[in-house]
């Protein structure tokens, strides 16, 4: 599909779908035994925004239904622009699961209110215990997939850490295979507190 079909209406693009982003849950043991991983304080929910007035409206709806499910699930949670002009919902809480849930709980309350297509991704991030580098759980809501994003310096990625993250987990996770739609997140404004 050529970005001059999407344009001219003659294709759509795929709709957003939530329904495995909950399945990260179960890879936090993987992560923690097999790799020496923890996961973070922090996910992220990452949107498309649209321009003008339909932003902020966007910007505001997005607030208030992200607000309602943090206070529910024991969260916080924040909006945040990217250097790329995303919309980040940072969310925060202690318990992986409880992260997970309010994860889901926000995607499924932004595709509610109408957002589903302004929907990109989910970001877990987990890091090494020694003190090594992140690595990303990353859930594309256009594919229903996940992937494994190890930024490092200099905006490089460990491809071997990423490619040995997607062999432990297959069976665990439905895992993205095509290498073209693992998109590299540089910028995301998920960085824990010292």
């Amino acid at each position: 599909m050529g970005i001059l079909s999407v344009l001219f209406g003659r294709k759509r693009l795929p709709r957003s779908k939530t329904e495995g982003l909950g399945a990260v849950a179960a890879a936090e043991l993987s992560m923690r035994t097999s790799l020496g991983m923890d996961p973070g304080r922090r996910g992220g929910l990452a949107m498309r925004v649209l321009s003008g007035s339909r932003f902020e409206q966007l910007r505001s709806d997005v607030d208030r239904v992200l607000q309602i499910a943090a206070r529910d699930l024991g969260s916080q949670v924040a909006l945040r622009g990217d250097d790329l002009g995303y919309l980040w919902a940072v969310i925060t809480d202690e318990d992986f699961p409880d992260l997970v849930a309010a994860v889901q709980v926000g995607a499924q309350m932004v595709v509610e209110e109408g957002f589903r297509d302004q929907l990109l991704c989910a970001v877990f991030p987990f890091k090494a215990r020694d003190g090594g580098e992140p690595l990303h759980l990353v859930y594309s809501f256009r594919r229903g997939r996940f992937y494994a994003f190890a930024p490092r310096r200099g905006r490089t990625r460990d491809t071997a850490m990423e490619l040995r993250v997607h062999a432990l987990l297959e069976g665990e996770l439905p895992l993205e295979d095509d290498l073209e739609f693992r998109y590299p997140l540089w910028g995301m404004p998920l960085d824990e507190d010292p």
